[in-house]
């Protein structure tokens, strides 16, 4: 072998073996640092899917820790964009009207994701692979007004651990369907991990005639992490739309009042294992049907003791349609309920003296059923409110009403329906030493296996 022959080899060897670094390098290595790239919709392309280079600006394949933005360039705006990749990415930015829709996998972004903008959504559909599997995990997620997040039966997570992060809904933002939201933040007490300043909203998509059921499941896996269903406004609306059900495991959603709005559909649930407050807020009873005039299902409110505060109210202005089902443990200490149909206790209640219970018009009507104890001391309450036979109170067996009255000039003279199915009505007025009454006007019926009991003051019947 002569000089010239070995070096010729050595520059082939050398020339070889960087080409072949240089192949290992673009097939294997991951990008060193992040891309911003924009979805410019290939000048107006039907295919909407991620995995088209040419829908990129600049074009090429979204890997992490890309930062995405869909709604910001004119072309994009209004697209549906199809998530047919696996690639993770380091942020996502929707607006003007721009979709991503997760199409059956899972997107998993390594920081912010932020929807805003009028027609902005974030759809999360089912995993391919089942509801236990997560569609959509992202370290932090903002919605902004006119942006929307849509879970359809699936699985969201959110799960940054620095301070602050946390899913946020403000003000004109929405947060709509049903699944599950794992909120799986480490927190010290008291900070939060879910802000609603705008609406949550449980909802199914009413099915055909508004007969099927969802339930949204906000589940916070550190006892710590402080769900704000009324946002740092105060002003947060809850919608649980008809037969659905907005239920709370874990957290600690008792950090403060809730003074934002809840309206209950029918057959609407709230249920948490937390002990909830109401403060200055209102919730709204609208149990109608599928149809105006029709009655839907009762509403309920259900889980751990709920008590109402100064300034809440619960209305039920619908005569022979609203109604209201207490399964949970519930105390008044303040704020007024306004009953115009029929309000169902289902457990202990205690409306106490600084609360007002106000039973208006010809079907305002209560029910204790088997074994529930309502104590009201609101010192003028009107149990028959306008004396007719379609104002009711039913007593279920081994239940217990027990109205302490304390204003001379209130009404304890009843000519409603009153069904005693082995229950017991005791009546008092520390204000005056008169007999309560049951007058002319009044059915009085008793049944049941136990006996039924009328008690409290003299009782006077004529």
């Amino acid at each position: 072998m002569n000089d010239r022959t070995m070096d010729r080899r050595q520059v082939s060897f050398r020339y070889g073996l960087r080409f072949a670094v240089l192949s290992m390098a673009l097939g294997c290595a991951a990008p060193v640092g992040a891309i911003v790239r924009s979805w410019d919709d290939s000048g107006g392309s039907a295919d909407k899917n991620w995995s088209t280079f040419g829908n990129w600006s600049p074009d090429g394949a979204v890997v992490n820790p890309d930062d995405i933005f869909i709604g910001n360039l004119a072309a994009a705006a209004n697209d549906t964009t199809i998530y047919d990749i696996t690639s993770q990415i380091g942020s996502l930015t929707l607006s003007n009207g721009a979709d991503v829709d997760t199409n059956g996998n899972e997107l998993i972004v390594n920081g912010i994701t932020t929807v805003g903008g009028s027609g902005s959504t974030l759809i999360v559909n089912p995993h391919n692979s089942g509801i236990a599997f997560d569609s959509f995990d992202t370290n932090e997620l903002i919605i902004n007004s006119g942006g929307t997040v849509t879970l359809t039966n699936a699985r969201l997570e959110v799960d940054g651990n620095i301070a602050g992060d946390q899913l946020e809904i403000n003000s004109g933002g929405l947060f709509s369907g049903y699944g599950f939201v794992d909120l799986q933040q480490s927190v010290a007490v008291g900070v939060q991990v879910f802000e609603n300043s705008g609406t949550l909203a449980a909802n199914n998509g009413g099915g055909i005639f508004g007969s099927f059921a969802g339930t949204l499941t906000l589940n916070a896996t550190d006892a710590d992490a402080f769900i704000d269903l009324d946002g740092d406004n105060e002003a947060g609306v809850v919608n649980i739309n008809r037969n659905d059900t907005l239920s709370i495991i874990g957290g600690n959603i008792n950090n403060d009042d809730f003074s934002g709005t809840m309206n209950l559909g029918g057959g609407a649930e709230f249920t948490t294992d937390n002990i909830w407050r109401l403060g200055f807020g209102e919730i709204n009873v609208n149990t109608t049907g599928l149809f105006v005039g029709t009655v839907g299902g009762i509403a309920e409110i259900s889980g751990s003791q709920f008590t109402m505060n100064n300034g809440g109210t619960i209305t039920l202005d619908t005569a022979d349609i609203d109604r209201l089902q207490f399964n949970a443990d519930f105390v008044a200490n303040g704020g007024t309920i306004a009953n115009s149909n029929e309000i169902f206790f289902n457990n202990t209640t205690t409306i106490n003296a600084a609360a007002e219970f106000l039973m208006t018009g010809i079907a305002a009507s209560v029910t204790l059923l088997d074994g529930a104890t309502v104590t009201i001391n609101d010192a003028n309450f009107d149990l028959d409110a306008s004396q007719t036979a379609t104002n009711i109170t039913t007593i279920g067996n081994g239940a217990l009403l027990d109205i302490n009255l304390n204003d001379a000039s209130a009404d304890d003279s009843y000519g409603h329906r009153i069904n005693l199915n082995g229950g017991e009505l005791d009546v008092t007025n520390a204000a005056d030493a008169l007999p309560w009454r049951i007058n002319s006007l009044a059915i009085v019926t008793a049944g049941g296996a136990a006996t039924s009991v009328l008690d409290g003051d003299e009782l006077e019947v004529f």
